[in-house]
């Protein structure tokens, strides 16, 4: 059975709770022994195009970009999503190295909290609603956000996550905007 738990995303102009569970137990034939894995899964809700259309749901694993599947009913994104991820994994089990295979398997027993964070940058100030993921993992705290995969931080015990996730994005986008990609900040701000 799913289990559903609602937060918010940020990658499109009108967003809806989105969710974040994890889906499907995956038998692969790795060395001649049976190994299940469990995934979990981002999903992300649309504004519908249209009056009267339904929301576009997005589905991806929460710890890899792609693949990224879509669908104006939520089961039918899964069910796209379950069986790419499916087709992956059974390629990668025909490899003989297995270290890609070997990334999937991370299921670590996660937290989230929906938080509500003002950064500025470059004079530009945008509040965005963020799902923060937290772990516990090696004696420390990491923390990341779907919206932003490749920003993963520590929080310490005597800081906030909701000003530490704040600092790190606004890092992060700093960082974007001295590389000439402003874009992604005025998108932010546009949408928000």
């Amino acid at each position: 059975m799913l289990k559903e738990s609602r937060i918010a995303g940020t990658r499109y102009r009108s967003v809806r709770p989105a969710a974040l569970f994890t889906i499907g137990h995956w038998s692969l034939d790795i060395g001649h022994s049976p190994m299940d894995l469990t995934i979990p899964v981002c999903i992300e809700t649309a504004a519908a195009a249209a009056p009267g259309k339904p929301p576009e749901y997005a589905v991806r694993p929460l710890f890899f970009d792609a693949p990224v599947m879509t669908s104006p009913t939520l089961q039918a994104a899964i069910n796209k999503l379950t069986h790419k991820v499916r087709e992956m994994l059974v390629e990668l089990d025909k490899i003989q190295r297995h270290d890609t295979l070997a990334a999937w398997t991370l299921n670590p027993e996660i937290e989230t909290k929906r938080c509500e964070i003002r950064i500025e940058v470059s004079k530009q100030t945008a509040r965005l609603k963020l799902l923060l993921v937290t772990m516990k993992r090696f004696d420390r705290r990491i923390a990341f956000t779907p919206s932003f995969p490749d920003v993963w931080f520590e929080i310490l015990p005597d800081q906030q996550p909701e000003e530490r996730l704040a600092e790190a994005i606004t890092e992060h986008l700093r960082k974007q905007a001295k590389e000439g990609h402003a874009d992604e900040i005025e998108s932010l701000v546009s949408t928000r």
